[in-house]
């Protein structure tokens, strides 16, 4: 018997097996399929079962629109393995930037911007850099000649990385809370080399080469 035959609770059944990629070319095969994509119980279930912590589950399940946010996640992996973008747009200009869990931070004329892509929100986060150097760390207010390098960013936790020359090189991780302009820790690093940052919104870890291994590169 044909796929197409077979009733709906034993199609949903059948869908719930497939990969995303097979559930996306079924539902493009013919118009009686079209409903896979556009169903909510069934949207609902391949979120939760194929990419429970994917944006547009974490988005779905919060507007309970489970559909749109399903034909969004085909689009962007679509556009992801093809390199080909299925929306482009300027955004910003900027001097460095970072996008990350689809929020896009930026510096421009000395200023952090953070703007939700995913979510189409309009007004961005700004927050001063200067201030927010001379509020973390207090040996940053004399130097004039530093690095402030954006690292990561998740649930509205900003990380970076400062580091000045004089009078002596020196490096420090600064994480704040973007969106209640607050600092959370500025710890001083005993290296910034190849430093990595991880967080949610209860744990934060990060990680630097600090010493030298017998071939003379950092570990």
């Amino acid at each position: 018997m044909s796929i197409a035959k077979l009733p709906y609770e034993l199609v949903s059944y059948v869908v719930q097996h497939l990969n995303l990629e097979d559930v996306r070319n079924l539902s493009l095969t013919c118009r009686r399929f079209q409903y896979l994509v556009h169903e909510e119980n069934i949207a609902k279930t391949i979120l939760n079962k194929k990419a429970p912590a994917s944006l547009e589950a974490q988005t779905a399940r919060a507007s309970k629109r489970y559909s749109p946010e399903l034909r969004r996640l085909f689009k962007r992996r679509e556009a992801v393995s093809l390199v080909s973008p299925y929306l482009a747009a300027i955004v910003a200009v900027a001097e460095t930037w970072l996008f990350e869990n689809g929020v896009l931070c930026y510096i421009h004329d000395r200023q952090l911007r953070i703007l939700d892509l995913h979510h189409s929100v309009r007004s961005e986060i700004v927050v001063n850099i200067r201030r927010l150097l001379n509020e973390a760390i207090m040996e940053s207010q004399a130097s004039l000649t530093y690095k402030f390098q954006l690292l990561y960013y998740a649930h509205d936790i900003v990380s970076c990385l400062y580091t000045h020359l004089k009078p002596e090189r020196a490096s420090w991780l600064v994480v704040f809370n973007a969106r209640e302009n607050r600092i959370l820790t500025a710890p001083r690093l005993a290296s910034g080399h190849k430093i990595f940052v991880r967080n949610n919104d209860k744990f934060l870890y990060y990680g630097t080469h600090i010493d030298f291994g017998g071939d003379d590169f950092r570990r």
